[in-house]
């Protein structure tokens, strides 16, 4: 029987996170720019660090971390800085969970490197990694989670996704097969794709089903978010750095 997005999604499955069933990638193997977003001292979601002083992550998760964990644990490499404010995307719609997408300002710069984002289409049938912090297939752990775990799966053609259930898929988001998100951690987990030989993220975990029972999850397309991402980037031109200009978002959400 085909289910509506209204009993698919109920406040508890948006307010929870995502944790990946995958395969243990050890923290050392992990790329510098991922980011275990704590509170207290444990992860509540993960993000992709973009620029030294920002993290792009899931909106609909963000406000519960205020801590950010850079790098290899328990290694000499590690940061530890706070979170300073998290900005949403202006078209963030908490109920559709549409543009799910944010920005969290750290409080120092970050000496590692950030990501390379692609806003390029992702057409069906692509190869993709997805790798996160959490609980690994949704067991809740008792300790603060530092490994980090990677899967591989598919893009899925949005029509097929959609119709499985009859769910409601806007276009700002992708289905990926193969790579089954569920529990907690890891919403915000960054989709990655090969492009040129290297990998670039494309995508952030964002939503599933909330019984775990299906073999797909949504992602936010990155390309959908371009405007609002790019001031936030890095800057291309090394003399144009001083002209950079934070947006000033009415979402703008201060977490000292």
């Amino acid at each position: 029987m085909g289910m509506t997005r209204l009993t698919l999604l109920s406040v508890a499955a948006i307010a929870a996170t995502l944790a990946v069933a995958a395969n243990d990638d050890g923290s050392s193997s992990a790329p510098s720019y991922l980011v275990s977003l704590q509170l207290g001292n444990y992860t509540k979601l993960t993000g992709v660090l973009i620029a030294p002083r920002y993290v792009l992550t899931s909106a609909h998760g963000g406000i519960k971390a205020n801590w950010a964990s850079i790098g290899p644990a328990n290694s000499r490499d590690n940061e530890q800085i706070a979170v300073k404010s998290m900005y949403f995307h202006p078209q963030f719609n908490n109920y559709t969970l549409e543009f799910d997408v944010a920005i969290m300002e750290l409080d120092r710069p970050s000496t590692h490197t950030p990501a390379t984002l692609s806003f390029d289409a992702v057409a069906p049938n692509t190869p993709t990694t997805v790798r996160g912090f959490g609980d690994f297939e949704g067991v809740e752990s008792k300790s603060s989670t530092t490994k980090v775990y990677s899967t591989h799966g598919t893009v899925m053609s949005s029509v097929h996704c959609a119709a499985i259930d009859n769910i409601a898929l806007y276009p700002d988001m992708m289905c990926i097969v193969g790579a089954h998100l569920c529990g907690s951690g890891n919403t915000g987990s960054p989709l990655t794709v090969v492009r040129d030989g290297r990998e670039v993220v494309v995508g952030l975990a964002s939503w599933y089903f909330q019984k775990c029972n299906r073999e797909f999850t949504v992602y936010t397309r990155l390309i959908t978010a371009k405007s609002f991402l790019d001031p936030y980037l890095p800057m291309l031109d090394g003399c144009a750095t001083s002209a950079f200009v934070r947006p000033q978002l009415r979402f703008a959400l201060p977490l000292e």
